[in-house]
């Protein structure tokens, strides 16, 4: 929809997934439910040249045995999580876009997820919460359920 809506601007349009390993249970269903692009989609993004970045893994990702690290980075989640699940969501897959050189550091970039979209700067994970040349939320849009 957004390429539809935005073509005549030219955007770069990249496309940020779960992790493969990653899964829900959903509603009913005992069996994990594992996210992914459906093959027409993925063959109309490789059509439009919008990238796919599949992460090995999500920037706030626990690591086994790094019990600091790991209290760390719930404390993060935790603190984005005031915003909306979809915000986080933004976060990382602007991270992880500009982890793999997608987008730069320094980018102004439109993130969405669910019902959530922002206006960013972005970072790199390694430089995620670092003054100068960190992270940033310019406008945070998100539907709002009362």
């Amino acid at each position: 929809m957004a390429y539809n809506m935005l073509r005549e601007f030219r955007p770069k349009i990249i496309a940020v997934t779960f992790p493969v390993h990653y899964s829900v249970k959903l509603a009913g269903s005992e069996e994990p439910f594992f996210p992914k692009i459906r093959e027409e989609i993925r063959d109309f993004f490789n059509g439009v040249k919008i990238e796919v970045v599949v992460p090995p893994s999500l920037p706030f990702d626990e690591i086994s045995g790094m019990d600091g690290h790991n209290q760390q980075v719930k404390l993060i989640r935790q603190t984005i999580a005031m915003f909306g699940y979809g915000f986080g969501l933004c976060i990382q897959a602007i991270l992880r876009a500009c982890d793999v050189g997608l987008i730069e550091e320094g980018d102004l970039v439109i993130a969405m997820s669910g019902d959530t979209a922002g206006l960013f700067i972005a970072s790199n994970t390694e430089h995620f919460l670092n003054r100068q040349n960190g992270y940033k939320c310019k406008r945070y849009f998100a539907k709002l359920e009362i």
